[in-house]
């Protein structure tokens, strides 16, 4: 069968062709060969498609323009927007199509406006020559620096499914690992908005018409009852002063973060947190070893690979300490050996990167210790929670019982005095 051709070469020009093959995923396999770089691969009689590819034939024999997205329609999620399309291209992918016409064949196709804008811009780039990675360098607000050099990876070799499965694994770790941080402190902040309401009804609701009612029977103030009346009166009055100084705390504390100095002290204040710094920190071990892993198993370079994930570490603190293990490493010191020296991660991580570099295995055992950070992540996400969550119960517990107890002892001097007078 013969099989017209539309390429990228070793230099990055485009160049067309046929050649002949049996099937259509022999072609491309021929074509990774030679170092070529298929866009466009049509078994159709005629010359190879040129840039801007035709679309869905219609009645008439003319092409059907696609309808172009407005970015102003596009809903929902970025990252679940990246996932579904990536997911997309592997299908087809999987099926044999060359990249150029999966790319534009969604175009077409996808009726979602989020993954269609995506794919109509990569087109526009890609028919004109531009290799995918460079295409997605036109979105940084959809495709970060590690999906283009991990694609960039997958057009060098000519084979972009392990890649793309590596990648959609990748971000799928992430989306798990955001999700979980989010419904893990969902709940202790709902139990927390929940006792803020029920402190509000009574302190500022139920114990006024408490007091209005002893004091109109000719009745004193119990010492419970007092102490929490006072307590609201405190809350009354200094709260807007709170309120005022928490803001301007805010402020001040969102300035000193813009500077070099004042972000590092926080970044470093927040890993002595109990708990939070624990959280923080297997955080960012999780997120820099899955991509570090990720990258080195799709066949890019380890110095490329640690360059790219230093860029991901958020906390400063931890961006320095990996950045000087970086330089440590690029300078021939074993992984383990330039971790251990900055203390970036935890001893059994470094043991098993040991074991992994003397095996020959080092993305395996960067897998095995993410598996391990994640672990450790759940383990303290859970702890703050059920304490977050059992806190507020508790002093919400105490209140309601204090309240309680005041109404009664309110009720029986009540009573009392009653009795007194008949």
């Amino acid at each position: 069968m013969k099989f017209y051709y539309k390429v990228l070469n070793k230099t990055g020009q485009t160049q067309t062709g046929s050649l002949e093959a049996p099937t259509k995923a022999a072609a491309m396999q021929m074509l990774g060969a030679q170092g070529l770089r298929p866009l466009v691969l049509s078994a159709s009689a005629g010359e190879p498609i040129p840039k801007a590819a035709a679309a869905a034939p219609v009645k008439g024999g003319e092409a059907a323009k696609p309808v172009e997205v407005d970015p102003k329609d596009i809903r929902g999620s970025k990252r679940q927007i990246v996932l579904g399309f990536l997911k997309k291209i592997l299908q087809l992918q999987t099926g044999g199509m060359a990249l150029g016409d999966t790319i534009r064949l969604l175009g077409q196709r996808l009726s979602d406006p989020g993954p269609k804008y995506l794919a109509q811009g990569l087109w526009r780039e890609i028919s004109q020559g531009r290799p995918l990675a460079v295409a997605m360098g036109q979105f940084p607000e959809y495709f970060d620096a590690s999906i283009r050099h991990l694609t960039e990876a997958g057009e060098a070799t000519g084979n972009m499914r392990p890649i793309l499965k590596n990648m959609i694994a990748h971000l799928e770790e992430k989306e798990a690992l955001r999700k979980k941080i989010l419904q893990s402190l969902s709940y202790p902040a709902f139990i927390c908005v929940m006792v803020i309401g029920v402190i509000c009804f009574f302190l500022f609701f139920l114990l006024p018409k408490i007091q209005g009612m002893v004091t109109s029977l000719g009745g004193k103030m119990n010492w419970v009852t007092q102490i929490l009346i006072t307590g609201a009166q405190v809350m009354l009055k200094g709260g807007p002063f709170f309120i005022v100084g928490l803001i301007i705390t805010t402020l001040a504390v969102m300035r000193a973060y813009k500077t070099t100095k004042g972000r590092l002290a926080l970044d470093r204040f927040l890993l002595k947190l109990p708990f939070l710094g624990k959280i923080v920190n297997y955080s960012e071990l999780y997120q820099s070893s899955n991509l570090i892993a990720t990258l080195i198993s799709s066949g890019i370079n380890t110095t490329e690979a640690l360059r790219l994930a230093e860029k991901t570490i958020k906390n400063t603190v931890l961006q320095g300490q990996f950045r000087n293990a970086r330089v440590q490493i690029n300078e021939g010191a074993a992984f383990s050996a330039a971790f251990r020296a900055q203390g970036f991660m935890p001893d059994l991580a470094l043991d098993i990167l040991s074991i992994g570099e003397n095996t020959g295995s080092i993305q395996d055992s960067l897998f095995e210790a993410n598996r391990i950070f994640r672990e450790e992540l759940d383990q303290t996400l859970n702890i703050v929670t059920k304490s977050l969550a059992s806190g507020a119960l508790a002093f919400a517990f105490i209140l309601v019982g204090l309240t309680a107890v005041g109404m009664i002892l309110s009720i029986f001097q009540v009573s009392s005095n009653i009795k007194i007078r008949h």
